[in-house]
């Protein structure tokens, strides 16, 4: 019970929600391909590749599991050709992801999202350092299971690894989900609900450690009171946010659907100062427009603002107006 795992299953067009499901499914066939079942190696190979191209951190966890594997079974010749076969294939496909990903798509890329929520470069030294302090602090709170005990178990493994008996399986989904939290941390989104897939990545990994060495027991409690007296309040407070915010969205489109079907002249709607800039549309009032045209078939309504349209705003539904004279 998260927020961001909330936030992607009440909320609309989360991609992280389709992506969980196809790494769960990797990860179920993964553990059936190391016994050569070839059904599982199939569904698997495919349910990868579906989650790659889902989501582009999906890449590294795809990847390094499969890497993972051919290194512990070169120096321990344990897996069948088949398993092999399915980990070579994995890493391949991670491969070309990223060189599709370097070669055609990076150098098109103009404006990502982050720079659309904030310009970093317009920050001075100490705002920047804030911004940086406050987006750890507020995963961390959100997130204790990821922030504080995932670090803790994986620079352990790593500095006390001869203490350690090596789960190539597990160890693989663990480091795996390590590096899907370095790339946003890298990349400095802090939105909760894109760390939610990890969960699915490294949980079972999480549990089997937790279980088996007393100091990540203790790690693990400290985490589950962060939970408890933050995340879980939270959790709940969104959870009633969106149940709330979504029954208000389609009560206000059904007044407005009601009047202008009953208005004799062309309803004017003003928009003013949400979204209307040159990068980032604000979802509200575009899903306003559409659902009032495709679910409510209202037409008589003209969308009108004091702020010129954007070069990507949506060209369909044409009921933009630009109004010099909007207040």
């Amino acid at each position: 019970f998260n927020v961001g795992f909330i936030t992607i299953n009440i909320g609309i067009c989360y991609p992280e929600r389709v992506l969980i499901l196809f790494i769960v499914i990797f990860i179920i066939c993964s553990y059936y391909a190391q016994y050569s079942n070839k059904y599982a190696i199939i569904l698997g190979i495919i349910s990868a590749n579906i989650a790659i191209y889902l989501k582009e951190p999906a890449f590294v966890v795809i990847g390094l599991f499969g890497l993972f594997h051919i290194i512990y079974h070169f120096f321990n010749r344990c897996y069948s050709r088949i398993f092999l076969f399915y980990n070579i294939a994995l890493v391949i496909s991670a491969f070309i992801f990223i060189s599709i990903y370097v070669f055609y798509v990076s150098p098109q890329i103009a404006v990502s999202d982050n720079d659309n929520i904030l310009n970093q470069e317009a920050l001075d030294h100490k705002e920047y350092i804030i911004f940086l302090a406050k987006g750890l602090f507020n995963f961390t709170i959100e997130n204790p299971f990821l922030m504080i005990l995932l670090p803790f178990v994986v620079i352990t493994k790593i500095l006390f690894f001869k203490y350690f008996r090596l789960n190539p399986f597990l160890d693989s989904l663990l480091f795996g989900g390590f590096l899907y939290l370095l790339v946003y941390l890298k990349l400095q989104i802090f939105t909760n609900y894109y760390l939610t897939p990890i969960y699915f990545i490294v949980s079972f990994s999480l549990a089997y450690y937790v279980k088996r060495y007393k100091i990540y027991k203790y790690i693990a409690l400290f985490c589950l009171l962060f939970y408890t007296i933050n995340t879980l309040p939270q959790s709940i407070w969104t959870f009633i946010s969106l149940k709330k915010d979504g029954v208000a969205f389609h009560l206000s489109l059904d007044f407005v659907d009601k009047y202008t079907k009953t208005a004799n002249d062309k309803v004017n709607i003003y928009f003013d100062g949400i979204g209307r800039g040159e990068n980032y549309n604000d979802h509200y009032w575009v899903y306003f427009i559409r659902y009032l045209e495709e679910v409510y078939s209202a037409d008589n309504f003209d969308i009108k603002t004091k702020d010129e349209n954007s070069s990507n705003l949506l060209l369909k539904p044409l009921h933009f107006v630009f109004d010099k004279d909007s207040k």
